[in-house]
């Protein structure tokens, strides 16, 4: 009981939000990288949602593609459910914000900026996540941000490879 007690006491004291930051830099023009992020349809192709991890997975895009609104919905027995939406399109300054849903968990914000000199292009990849107020949530936390953290480096791999 004692263990358990001390888990929950940590949980506590845990911070409640979280933020994975993944970065790769790329040889690449920020344009043709906005390129990719912009037209959700080429996400399975380079990002670690795909059918290679989940062959059983479905995907279903609406809306415009590099318009706010245009979403990705994915299903699969690996992969779960999931929703990305497009909240922001910086074309000027490149790269995306989204909203990201995965199964009934609460909605995380993030974005996917680009900075490019020379030809060369830095993304930056960032995704808040709202642990709340539960202590067990949050002792999660930790886990989450790994995983999620490896799925955007996968993503950043593969849209590097796409592009170089």
């Amino acid at each position: 009981m004692g263990v358990v007690l001390a888990l929950i006491g940590m949980g506590f004291a845990m911070p409640g939000e979280r933020s994975i930051v993944r970065t790769r830099t790329i040889t690449a023009s920020a344009a043709d990288i906005q390129a990719k992020l912009i037209e959700l349809k080429t996400w399975p192709e380079w990002s670690a949602w795909n059918l290679e991890r989940d062959p059983s997975a479905t995907w279903t895009f609406d809306g415009e593609a590099g318009e706010p609104g245009h979403s990705w919905r994915w299903q699969g027995d690996q992969l779960g459910d999931g929703t990305l939406v497009l909240t922001d399109v910086h074309v000027a300054n490149g790269g995306i914000a989204y909203d990201l849903t995965f199964a009934d968990t609460p909605t995380s914000v993030g974005s996917v900026t680009l900075r490019e000199v020379d030809g060369v292009t830095a993304v930056v990849w960032t995704n808040g996540l709202d642990m709340g107020s539960n202590p067990i949530m949050r002792l999660i936390g930790p886990f989450v941000e790994a995983m999620v953290g490896a799925d955007f480096e996968v993503g950043l791999d593969g849209l590097a490879a796409a592009l170089e």
